[in-house]
């Protein structure tokens, strides 16, 4: 039974409903057709279900929790959800991440777009978000009350100056900026690591499922205190990084040697297409301390310089002490004379600033501001599908 059903003007009858098994394929067919040619999630299965990995527990078939619109048997509208747990004021709400939200050309005047998010509310989604959204759609929710961040931070690390300025070229800064680049750079660069104190208290460690037990004892003893955002427990980190179908995230702790797990690093290395220069996308910094984000970050540079790593960036909306100390800058689009390119595949030029949407149930609406200015929001770039094959 669909879960709800419209009359659109001179329309045949509509209805929305979640995809079934059967339904993927022309799911994945309609990506293709209406959102982008070979889109990744329009050819690869296994991504797909990852991304939508099926949450409900109601008896349904084990399919995505994709909201699909259907006229008569053809979908003309699609909303996908990625689902979570989001932890604010010491509460914990059901939450998801909405992506690829549109309907066919036709209909775009129509209320169908609204009525995915609509039914999104039905299926017991309390709070509601997206990362990366057009001015358009931006719009839309702003006037349907979401909460609104309108550019989570971008941090930027120089590893490797010489190979940066050459990406910047690469990306379309003319020639006869070279000079400009390459002093850029040069006062960019990272240019020592930042000794953490007590050092020899810390091992760097990687993820194991054993650890995972540690950094939950972590997450409860002191990362949660005080957090707004998505749960980053043991479990959400499995999911999320260590079983991805397709990348290959590296998943760091700070170990010390008296109170086990302090701190969290997980970033991977992006080739970028046609060229040989590496970039490493950080996704996660989490810590209960400086000692351990010195340990982590240290090792983290150090471990990039030595790979030649062009240069390392993570967009993270909570302030976290000790990036500016390792060398790492809050790009700023406006006054920055040059932006390093955050598309790479191909390499394009500029920064892209990264937004986020997000409704709330009643009692927390209009509480995302203060959040922010209290510093206890953290969202990343790996928060919805940003961080993903493309």
């Amino acid at each position: 039974m669909s879960l709800t059903a419209i009359t659109c003007a001179a329309e045949p009858r509509i209805r929305i409903d979640l995809c079934r098994e059967v339904d993927i394929e022309p799911a994945m067919s309609f990506l293709h057709e209406h959102w982008a040619k070979n889109h990744i999630l329009s050819r690869d299965a296994a991504l797909f279900r990852w991304q939508y990995e099926a949450k409900l527990r109601d008896g349904r078939e084990d399919a995505p929790t994709v909201l699909l619109a259907w006229r008569c048997n053809k979908i003309v509208g699609m909303l996908g959800l990625t689902f979570m747990r989001w932890l604010q004021e010491g509460l914990t709400y059901t939450g998801a991440w909405s992506s690829h939200w549109f309907v066919v050309p036709e209909l775009r005047t129509s209320p169908l777009s609204l009525l995915l998010i609509r039914e999104a509310s039905r299926l017991g989604i309390e709070v509601l978000g997206t990362v990366g959204t057009t001015s358009h759609s931006s719009s839309i929710l702003r006037a349907r009350g979401y909460d609104w961040i309108p550019e989570i931070p971008r941090w930027v690390g120089i590893i490797d100056q010489t190979s940066t300025a050459t990406l910047l070229l690469a990306s379309g800064i003319p020639a006869s900026q070279r000079d400009e680049v390459t002093s850029f750079c040069q006062e960019r660069v990272v240019r020592h690591t930042h000794a953490a104190s007590h050092a020899e208290d810390w091992q760097i460690v990687e993820w194991s499922d054993k650890l995972g037990d540690e950094w939950d004892v972590c997450w409860n003893r002191s990362a949660a205190r005080g957090f707004v955002g998505v749960i980053r427990n043991a479990a959400y980190l499995r999911w999320r990084y260590a079983r991805h179908p397709r990348f290959k995230y590296e998943i760091r702790l700070a170990r010390h040697c008296s109170s086990g797990v302090g701190g969290l690093l997980v970033f991977r290395l992006e080739t970028v297409r046609g060229r040989t220069e590496q970039v490493a996308r950080i996704c996660e910094l989490l810590t209960e301390g400086p000692d351990a984000t010195n340990s982590l970050l240290s090792r983290f540079v150090g471990d990039a310089r030595q790979a030649g790593i062009s240069f390392a960036d993570f967009y993270c909306s909570k302030p976290i002490q000790g990036l500016s100390e390792a060398g790492f800058n809050i790009e700023r689009t406006l006054t920055d004379p040059f932006t390093l390119p955050s598309r790479l595949q191909p390499v394009e030029q500029g920064g892209r600033p990264l937004n986020s949407a997000i409704r709330f149930p009643a009692s927390l609406r209009g509480s995302l501001e203060d959040a922010v200015a209290r510093g206890a929001l953290y969202l990343t770039k790996s928060d919805g599908d940003q961080d993903r094959p493309n």
